[in-house]
């Protein structure tokens, strides 16, 4: 694939300075890549004339695979998965009472199909299938931290990051340039089995646009940036990678400071400013009949109960996530501080930015911070 090298790259655009630098002008990618079958699959089969649906998600780890398995009946985990060449094998063992059976699938694996095999083994004989399953980039397989790379030519590469969220049926996308800078990303749309998103502005009067298509495949991503600012254009590759949780801990910034028991030390005042900033989301971790007595009227309200209880639940996360956008901080409160520490544990497992508060709902009220009603404030059923 070739890259023409007439226009510059602004790097001010991805993030650094109203510096330019030439792009990276790419051979022809003759260089065969690697197959990746890291993402979610389907495919369907017909049984007497019912049409059932049935779902792969994977993950490759050198030549392991692991994933689940879905069917119109059942889902688990697959077993003994590998890749060898283009080459995917796996199994998946299920019993039903006294009724034992093994499915093996074996497939060549290529950019968006499989083509293969299914071997359907029990104790009433052997029989084999063919199999076709389409690649089906979905929302959620590009949810989460990801860390980008863009080699600008003379030794220069940027990382910027972006971490997708999802809300309703929509990604919302919170964008950090190499310089710290943060922008909106817009136009997010998984089409194709492709993600694009746009970041755009202007900078001392430079107007700019920059789009980003890239193929998911698992927890890597490899694509294209079309650029435009103030009319000069180009295009350049990109790569990026999903941050896993040790990832996410190492490239965070450094730790936000808190007291001996763990409650943080930002003052009610900068609560208060986040909140009207809409930077950050206050939650009532009380129980229902607290809250029916009298609460905040910037709150939410989150059971610590209902936390304990369902957060392994796939429904009741989300159901959070409707009220608890990933990419704002999360301020926890209840009457005396111990329960929003319990509650801190929970949520940062989800992956929120959670801030525990020392002050109780009483102490918030004598800082100033207003009552509602329940018809105002949203809470979580």
């Amino acid at each position: 694939m070739q890259r023409s090298n007439k226009f510059w790259l602004p790097v001010f655009v991805f993030g650094l300075a109203t510096t330019w630098f030439m792009p990276t002008v790419q051979g022809d990618d003759k260089e065969a890549q690697q197959v990746v079958p890291s993402g979610t699959w389907k495919w369907e089969r017909t049984f007497n004339d019912n049409t059932r649906t049935f779902v792969l998600r994977l993950k490759m780890d050198g030549d392991k695979v692991t994933g689940t398995y879905q069917g119109s009946r059942d889902e688990g985990k697959i077993t003994d998965g590998k890749m060898d060449g283009d080459m995917l094998s796996f199994q998946y063992k299920r019993e039903t009472g006294d009724f034992q059976f093994t499915v093996k699938y074996q497939g060549k694996v290529s950019e968006d199909t499989i083509k293969g095999t299914i071997e359907f083994s029990s104790d009433r004989g052997t029989r084999e299938f063919d199999w076709e399953a389409k690649r089906s980039t979905e929302l959620e397989d590009v949810l989460g931290n990801w860390k980008l790379k863009i080699e600008t030519g003379e030794g220069n590469v940027l990382e910027p990051s972006i971490r997708f969220t999802k809300e309703g049926d929509k990604l919302k996308g919170a964008y950090v340039g190499p310089r710290d800078t943060h922008r909106e990303a817009t136009n997010i749309k998984v089409v194709e089995n492709k993600l694009t998103f746009e970041i755009s502005g202007e900078d001392n009067e430079n107007a700019f646009n920059v789009v980003y298509t890239g193929k998911p495949r698992g927890d890597s991503i490899k694509g294209t940036i079309d650029y435009d600012f103030n009319g000069n254009t180009g295009t350049v590759d990109f790569q990026g990678k999903r941050l896993q949780e040790k990832e996410k801990n190492a490239a965070a910034k450094p730790a936000e400071k808190v007291t001996a028991r763990g409650h943080t030390t930002d003052s009610l005042k900068t609560v208060q400013q986040r909140l009207v900033d809409n930077t950050a989301v206050l939650v009532d971790v009380r129980e229902q009949h607290e809250w029916d007595q009298g609460h905040l009227e910037a709150a939410v309200l989150v059971q610590l109960s209902k936390l304990k209880e369902e957060s392994d639940s796939k429904d009741f996360v989300e159901q959070l996530a409707q009220i608890l956008p990933q990419d704002k901080i999360i301020y926890c409160h209840c009457r005396a501080g111990g329960r929003a520490l319990v509650a801190t544990s929970i949520l940062q497992k989800m992956g929120y930015d959670v801030r525990p508060l020392k002050a109780g709902y009483a102490d918030l009220l004598k800082a100033g911070f207003s009552t509602g009603n329940q018809q105002l404030t949203d809470k979580l059923d």
